[in-house]
């Protein structure tokens, strides 16, 4: 009789992703039956080194500005990033122009500092250094929320905190605009509602990863961060938050 293939044995390769929401440590790859894979436009990964890998998602060549660091923190691989001075860009030109459709930002990432209240982590911008923001994992009230262009804050509960684990998410749709977290053992999420999913007509948009406009920006240690043109809905995004790393195995 002959051996059932065992549906996990790739994943003995790589242990920690058999346990929901702990980081790999070792090389994976994406996915692609996954349904958070479905999407998937950019996507940066902290594995080895002091550059984020993009697993064939996205292009490579981002812009670094500053000196971004290798830290361990939350006993994770990451990269430090120095929003006040050290920013990774990377430029959509697709989006440019014309209407936004769609979309999700998702990140993971622990605060080294606070400064702000209304920061701009990771999304789109005209520039890093202009005030005009289009989409974004942000802050507002010094509150964890989900941004969309003009003004619109899916604000949860979940305020800034130095040293803390968290996993948000952000879709947009063009009816309302979901943010969903957990941070300090709390999941939520918050909501609003929206009349688009962004303004999409800067002459230059860049998906901005360390600040994403011109307001202060803060230190922070990044996992993982990534970009899809799929609105994942709440019950998605908390299966996302709970098990961030299941849209990966090993390589």
């Amino acid at each position: 009789m002959a051996a059932i293939p065992n549906p996990y044995a790739e994943l003995f390769r790589e242990p920690n992703l058999l346990i929901p929401g702990k980081k790999p440590v070792g090389s994976v790859k994406i996915d692609w039956e996954n349904r958070f894979a479905s999407g998937l436009r950019n996507l940066q990964y902290a594995n080895k080194g002091s550059a984020f890998q993009t697993l064939g998602v996205g292009k490579p060549d981002w812009q670094v500005v500053g000196s971004p660091i290798v830290n361990v923190s939350s006993g994770q691989q990451g990269i430090q990033l120095d929003g006040s001075g050290g920013v990774y860009t990377h430029r959509l030109h697709e989006d440019a122009s014309g209407p936004v459709g769609d979309w999700t930002l998702f990140m993971q990432c622990v605060l080294n500092e606070t400064s702000g209240t209304s920061d701009r982590f990771f999304g789109f911008c005209e520039t890093p250094t202009v005030a005009a923001s289009d989409r974004s994992i942000a802050l507002n009230n010094g509150n964890w929320a989900g941004y969309v262009y003009d003004g619109i804050y899916a604000e949860t509960d979940i305020p800034q905190t130095i040293g803390e684990l968290v996993t948000v998410a952000v879709s947009c749709t063009s009816s309302s605009i979901i943010c969903g977290i957990r941070a300090g053992g709390i999941t939520t999420t918050a909501s609003a509602a929206t009349t688009s999913t962004g303004y999409g007509s800067y002459s230059s948009v860049e998906l901005s990863l360390g600040r994403a406009n011109n307001f202060a920006a803060e230190k922070m240690t990044v996992f993982v961060a990534g970009y899809s043109n799929i609105a994942w809905s709440e019950v998605e995004i908390l299966d996302w938050v709970a098990d961030p790393y299941q849209f990966l195995i090993p390589a």
